[in-house]
């Protein structure tokens, strides 16, 4: 965050703890799973950032770290139903890398590397998500 705001001048960033309660019915690679993470976000006017850094347990972030260091993991696209979107990415044969609840909404990581060269990221907004912290 700190190199986004000296840089280029891109804050004020939304910093969310996701961990339980907030984050539930976690999987990853098909099984069910326990890992928390810290996201931070800052919205521009066409596009937002995300920072992820992992906290604990199996997880992709932790996985592309280890393969290539910290980088460009995933594009993200909003959704309006996380479920749904998983089937209709399935029947297509992009299978879930990740996934989990986040309060009354969701996220999926699909497994979109070989057509797209980057993972696909589907969210679905919870109704109402305030920011643990704010930053700076």
């Amino acid at each position: 965050m700190p190199n986004y705001i000296n840089l280029f001048g891109i804050g004020l960033w939304d910093i969310y703890d996701s961990e339980p309660p907030v984050l539930h019915d976690r999987i990853y690679h098909g099984r069910p799973a326990n890992f928390t993470m810290r996201v931070a976000c800052v919205k521009g006017e066409a596009v937002e950032l995300e920072l992820v850094q992992p906290l604990s347990g199996d997880n992709i972030y932790s996985d592309f770290i280890a393969k290539h260091g910290e980088g460009i993991h995933h594009l993200q696209f909003l959704v309006d139903d996380i479920d749904e979107t998983t089937n209709i990415m399935a029947k297509e044969g992009f299978p879930v890398l990740m996934a989990a609840k986040f309060l009354d909404g969701g996220f999926a990581y699909y497994d979109t590397i070989e057509p797209l060269k980057v993972i696909w990221k589907a969210f679905q907004l919870p109704t109402n998500m305030p920011p643990m912290k704010r930053y700076p």
